[in-house]
């Protein structure tokens, strides 16, 4: 199950979503294109909320930009 159950979940004011983002990934040794679902789909599965998390028909999305650094640069 693996990546299925693993999440980056950000609840401390000092830190970010990069920087808990870069933690996972440090950690894990897994690529930014797998831990997106941790940041994502994951959440929404553990919540039962299930019309999120996926970028597909029926699916409410939004789109976090991110620089090379996994800063946020931009949420829309």
């Amino acid at each position: 199950k693996g990546l299925a159950r693993l999440m980056v979940a950000v609840g401390a004011a000092d830190v970010s979503f990069g920087e808990a983002l870069k933690s996972v990934a440090n950690v894990t040794g897994l690529p930014l294109k797998d831990l997106i679902r941790t940041t994502s789909l994951n959440q929404a599965v553990s919540l039962g909320i299930h019309n999120i998390g996926r970028i597909e028909p029926g699916y409410k999305a939004e789109f976090v930009q991110l620089d090379d650094e996994l800063n946020v640069v931009k949420t829309f």
